[in-house]
């Protein structure tokens, strides 16, 4: 009799704790379904933007501000001098020297003249013979002398005449030749000439 009031009263407390721990068990999963719904739903949109009232203002141009020149140093007060005791020193200026009176001098005599071309002293012309006469009329030779310093000359002719005959002649007259030699300062020097010689025939 004992035992079956004992047994009744622990079976109703093992079924009201199952039923606790029933509810508990749906009361988490409810929280965590809840939960999960609002982490899964998705973000409400955001109102659309209010719209703006633009306008395009255009800005004068800045202004170039010229570029200034730094400031100029001030320039700083100098020291003043230490105050030293002024020595007069008497200088005595030596007299001028008197200047010598030059004398003019008489202009120098001109000197002679440098050089002096040779001239002819002995000078015959040349004779043609009779036979040559009459084909030597009006010819002319142009001889070149070469002069010693003692007057000896030696001649050759540059232009000598058409005939070699009438040519002939004329060297040997012209070979007899003396002259004057060149000079130059006063001395003798030798020299060349140039004369042209006239054959003329009567």
């Amino acid at each position: 009799m004992n035992s079956a009031v004992l047994a009744s009263p622990l079976r109703d407390e093992e079924s009201d704790f199952g039923r606790s721990l029933l509810l508990a068990a749906v009361a988490w999963l409810l929280i965590i379904y809840g939960v999960g719904r609002f982490l899964t739903a998705p973000p409400p949109a955001p109102p659309p933007p209010a719209p703006i009232d633009a306008r395009i203002v255009q800005l004068p141009p800045p202004k170039v501000q010229p570029k200034q020149p730094p400031p100029l140093p001030v320039p700083q007060p100098m020291p003043l001098p230490i105050p030293v005791r002024h020595l007069v020193h008497h200088v005595v200026k030596p007299k001028p020297k008197p200047r010598p009176v030059v004398k003019p001098q008489p202009p120098a005599p001109k000197p002679a003249v440098e050089v002096m071309g040779a001239r002819a002293i002995y000078h015959p012309l040349p004779q043609l013979p009779d036979n040559l006469r009459e084909e030597a009329v009006n010819v002319a030779a142009l001889a070149r002398f070469t002069i010693a310093v003692d007057g000896s000359a030696t001649v050759v002719l540059v232009q000598p005449t058409p005939d070699p005959r009438i040519n002939q002649i004329i060297l040997n007259t012209l070979r007899t030749w003396r002259f004057f030699p060149a000079l130059k300062h006063g001395n003798p020097v030798a020299s060349v000439q140039e004369i042209r010689v006239q054959v003329e025939v009567d």
